[in-house]
């Protein structure tokens, strides 16, 4: 058989664009980097920075901040201060990051449901949204306060920050990059200017700029004042702590409207502070119902981050999700991440919740895997199936061959949550009180 002349050519040609598909493959999807789109952590929320997790979901609902993929869900810095946390942050190249209907009727896998925050409270009940993020096409922001709302925090009376005076303009649009703000925001504001990571870069510049951006990617505009506040100071305060130990953590950037700005600017020149050290102000996008502690979640114990009763966020219509997963799916996941071989046992034996963090009964600390093998609530939310909060409980649906995960809340639940902090500005909690609520021991100091 007479083949045709240009019979390598043509097929020179079929590999190489092969190749070239292939290259586009590659370049479109890094395994391991979440999409420069995604939001961050939640600051530490809540995803980054921020708490934000939860990229594996649907379109986040206009009601919760933005959270980040859960795998991206990185443990913050908790390097020592120096003596001075208002010293100018030496220059390093280290990077850090930090920072989420009831169950079916089918057989239970564990059957120990969370208990109720009235039953187990922790001895403190000042501490902290985020990862804040996917859901229903309801938009809680447009929800009238309730009228079950707790009463306003005895702290400070809304009017203990006295806005600077406005200019009858609208304030200008901050450039993204953080450094084209009013030219004397850094001398007058009484913050220090900031280095953080976005979008695979360093952004230096005016701290009221930074957060502002930060604050319209972890909130936007529709929360109420108090709550963009008491977000602008938290994430003022988190960013300072890593600038201040030579590091520059990762958060989410998004151009900040006009409101937002303004609001930055009243509270510019406050932070919160533990003894008179700057904190590690993480926060989240929703609580389980009570916060979570530093030690549960990065196995580093803060005396101001702990449990911190946060009921308000029960009030959401998001806080309760049920995720259903295909045995096959869960099956593959499990035997791929920890190695474990699934074959022959019932699927009612995959998984068992064995404890849960800080004696609240709500965020799952370790859990039994097919029967041999021992991990974390962590784990399996962030690294194995990207569920929305540790927070949760799983039965096995036999007839669906699938299982259904309940989850509450929304991130990792450390410090702020930034749901919680709307709700409690609803009910008339000014930013500071809401800060030293979530924060135990801490307090806003200019």
């Amino acid at each position: 058989m007479t083949r045709p002349k240009n019979h390598h050519a043509l097929l020179a040609a079929l590999l190489a664009g092969a190749l070239a598909l292939g290259g586009c493959e590659a370049q479109a999807f890094i395994p391991g980097q979440a999409p420069e789109s995604l939001p961050p952590l939640a600051a530490g929320g809540g995803a980054v920075l921020s708490s934000h997790q939860g990229g594996h979901e649907e379109e986040p609902p206009p009601s919760t901040p933005e959270e980040p993929d859960p795998d991206r869900e990185d443990t913050p810095s908790f390097t020592e201060l120096p003596s001075s946390s208002q010293t100018t942050p030496p220059v390093s190249s280290s990077q850090n990051s930090s920072s989420a209907p009831p169950p079916s009727s089918s057989s239970p896998v564990s059957s120990s449901p969370a208990q109720s925050s009235s039953s187990s409270t922790p001895a403190s009940s000042s501490q902290p949204p985020p990862e804040p993020e996917p859901e229903e096409d309801e938009d809680p922001e447009e929800e009238p306060p309730s009228s079950t709302a707790p009463k306003p925090g005895p702290s400070r009376p809304a009017s203990s920050t006295t806005p600077p005076p406005q200019s009858s303009q609208p304030d200008p649009e901050p450039e993204e990059t953080g450094g084209e703000d009013d030219p004397d925001d850094t001398d007058v504001s009484g913050w220090q200017d900031l280095r953080v990571q976005s979008g695979g870069r360093t952004v230096s510049g005016s701290a009221v700029s930074i957060v502002a951006q930060i604050v319209q990617n972890e909130m936007g505009s529709t929360y109420p004042d108090e709550a963009i506040k008491a977000q602008a100071v938290a994430a003022y305060t988190f960013v300072r702590y890593h600038n201040a130990t030579g590091s520059a953590p990762t958060v989410g950037l998004r151009e900040a409207s006009s409101k937002v700005t303004k609001l930055v600017k009243e509270v510019a020149g406050e932070q919160v502070t533990y003894n008179g050290q700057t904190i590690l102000a993480s926060y989240c996008a929703m609580s389980a119902g009570w916060t979570a502690s530093s030690q549960s979640v990065w196995g580093r114990s803060l005396p101001y981050l702990t449990p911190v009763d946060s009921d308000v966020d029960e009030e959401e219509s998001t806080f309760l999700k049920t995720t259903s997963i295909p045995q096959a799916t869960v099956k593959s996941k499990l035997e791929s991440a920890l190695g474990v071989k699934l074959d022959g046992v019932s699927p009612d034996d995959w998984l068992e919740i064995l404890s849960y963090c800080d004696d609240t009964g709500l965020y799952v600390e370790e859990v039994l895997v097919g029967g041999s093998v021992t991990t974390t609530g962590r784990k399996i939310r962030e690294n194995i199936l990207g569920l929305r909060s540790t927070a949760f409980e799983v039965r096995y649906d036999p007839g669906a061959e699938a299982f259904d995960f309940t989850t509450r809340g929304y991130g990792h639940g450390v410090g702020m949550s930034q749901v919680g902090a709307k709700r409690l500005a609803n009910a008339g909690w000014d930013h500071a009180a809401i800060l030293e609520h979530y924060y135990t021991g801490a307090e806003v100091t200019s």
